[in-house]
């Protein structure tokens, strides 16, 4: 187990002096920070690996009185797991997870730094702002928050920032399942992104039914029908 960046006083402190703000105060400024550690993740092992990004994500899971556990499945290749005890024992586990690495950019194919984190037009700018640095931000303010305010649930929820999930997880979550199943002891389901996906369109009924392309973590996937609205759009606030 990763030993705490704060003793238990200095995190209690922190808490104390921090009661107040909100996931919205924070989750651009930790998006921005973590677009701009290099997670690449060229499929080949040989990249910068997840490991700075990983100790950042502890770092500001430990400052709030949560302790973290870092796992390495090969050299740089870090995921981070933390557990927040629910009210109810008798209730399974949730596992809220995310991923630590991105797919390669190259500069000369961007207007702006892919790993600069520029705020720009109300949008945050560069490589994982989409996918999933900026989901990873949320789930860590929203944490962040819930321990400060002393916001317990009634499961416990088992927070995972994966390596290597671009390329499959074998470095990552499916090396977690294989080789310490324990941390995900009690949870039943999973949740995270799953905004890609195989579709089989129904012939002249305009539903479109998806499902993943592949599970990164213990859990089920089902089936879900979506119905387009018509002439419907949305303004992303990252990109």
């Amino acid at each position: 187990m990763r030993g705490a960046n704060l003793s238990r006083l200095e995190g209690n402190r922190y808490q104390e002096d921090h009661v107040g703000i909100s996931p919205e105060d924070e989750v651009v400024r930790i998006c921005q920070e973590l677009i701009r550690i290099d997670t690449s993740n060229y499929g080949d092992n040989v990249g910068p690996g997840e490991r700075k990004a990983a100790e950042y994500t502890a770092g500001l899971i430990e400052e709030v009185g949560l302790s973290t556990q870092l796992f390495e499945s090969a050299p740089g290749r870090t995921s981070v797991v933390a557990r927040m005890e629910g009210s109810d024992p008798s209730l399974p586990a949730l596992v809220v997870h995310g991923h630590l690495d991105v797919v390669p950019a190259q500069k000369e194919d961007w207007t702006v730094d892919p790993f600069g984190g520029e705020e720009k037009d109300g949008l945050i700018w560069g490589r994982g702002a989409v996918d999933m640095k900026d989901m990873d931000a949320m789930i860590l303010s929203v944490l962040r928050s819930m321990q400060r305010d002393g916001v317990k649930p009634r499961r416990d929820l088992i927070f995972g920032f994966f390596a290597d999930e671009e390329a499959g997880g074998a470095y990552g979550a499916s090396w977690l399942v294989d080789n310490k199943p324990e941390v995900f002891e009690g949870a039943t389901e999973a949740i995270s992104e799953v905004g890609e996906g195989s579709r089989r369109p129904s012939a002249g009924s305009g539903r479109t039914s998806c499902r993943p392309r592949r599970r990164a973590s213990p859990g089920s996937v089902s089936w879900r029908t979506v119905v387009p609205a018509t002439a419907r759009r949305s303004t992303p606030t990252t990109r």
